[in-house]
């Protein structure tokens, strides 16, 4: 089984808290899944242009990964969310306006098929009973590896509550 490599790379210039990942683009996510999956369609959504870039060309390179569109609020996000019906929204929690509790309450409300994952630099215990009960599907701390990500985005199967992934110990 091949399994693709993370290296975390230096944070975006002038963003010093966004992650940025590296990715060894020689090897592909696990055969079984690729080759078991049709291409899963993805809705991005971060106030921060870097971010986007960033997620959207490591996903791409999946080759098993579409992306449906990309939002830079909660309001867009709702919008694109409704319009697109896509199988997953990997969301921001901290954007102008609408933020990302408020926009995960909505697509729910209008597509609840949406699997919505948190991606998130907060990762506290508030935060993650708020996007459960908010009706995230999944929470994400970014800066976890690409794996993790990429997992909670292919299980689209139905989930039993709220999956929390990332560094050990920054989920406490």
């Amino acid at each position: 089984m091949r399994r693709t490599r993370v290296r975390p790379r230096a944070p975006c210039t002038g963003r010093p808290r966004v992650p940025c990942w590296d990715v060894d683009a020689s090897q592909a996510m696990n055969d079984s899944l690729i080759s078991e999956r049709k291409l899963v369609s993805v809705l991005l959504v971060d106030d921060m242009p870097e971010v986007l870039h960033d997620l959207r060309q490591l996903l791409e390179l999946t080759g098993v990964i579409a992306i449906a569109g990309e939002a830079r609020n909660g309001t867009q996000a709702v919008q694109l969310a409704v319009e697109l019906v896509p199988d997953a929204v990997v969301m921001d929690l901290e954007m102008p306006g609408t933020d990302g509790f408020e926009a995960t309450r909505r697509i729910k409300a209008h597509a609840p098929t949406v699997r919505v994952i948190i991606l998130s630099v907060h990762a506290g215990r508030e935060e993650q009973e708020r996007a459960r009960e908010a009706g995230a599907d999944a929470f994400v701390l970014k800066g976890a590896s690409y794996e993790v990500l990429m997992n909670a985005i292919l299980q689209m199967g139905t989930t039993a509550g709220l999956a929390s992934a990332g560094k050990e110990g920054e989920n406490e």
